[in-house]
Parts: C-alpha cells; structure tokens; sequence
C-alpha cells in the first residue's frame, strides 16, 4: 500500500459549480491521486487555504476547461473568478 502521507506536493483542483475536486502528487513519487472533494460554502477559500498547507503544497493547478475549438466556456469564466478570488484572498491575509 502506498503511503500517502503529506510531503512537499502539488495540489490540483477541478472546480465545479458545487463541488471542487482536489487531487495531489508528491513531488518524490510524482504519482497523482485523488484526494477529497471540496463543497463550495462561504468558507471555501480558507478551506482550500488550510488543505494545502496540510499537504505542504509547493504550486496549485487549476484544471481550466475550455470547449470543443478551445474557446472560454462559462466553466472558463468561473475557474478564472476562483482563481482571482483565491489569489486576492491569500494576498489580502482572507480579509
């Protein structure tokens, strides 16, 4: 069995419209594996804050989805308004 204890990682998260997956890979094993599923509450950015200091996080992935011709979809816009939102709340100390 694999040990899946935190060490330095990478977070990847696949955000939906109620619920963000998140998954992560060491980066000794550099195997990825599914970790939890976040539910989007008013709380979320300091969830998600949290979760990658327990994994002792080193970058963050955000898969961004784009249609058929690769052109931004509504799902697009949503992942750039968490992203922006997360960098502006770690930036601003979750204020």
């Amino acid at each position: 069995m694999l040990n899946h204890s935190p060490t330095n990682s990478v977070v990847a998260l696949d955000v939906g419209e109620k619920r963000i997956g998140v998954a992560t890979a060491s980066l000794i094993t550099q195997l990825p594996h599914p970790l939890k599923t976040l539910h989007h509450t008013k709380d979320i950015m300091h969830d998600i804050v949290m979760l990658l200091q327990e994994q002792r996080a080193v970058a963050v992935v955000l898969g961004l989805p784009r249609g058929l011709e690769g052109q931004e979809t509504a799902q697009t816009r949503t992942v750039h308004l968490v992203m922006y939102s997360f960098a502006r709340w770690t930036f601003d100390g979750g204020n």
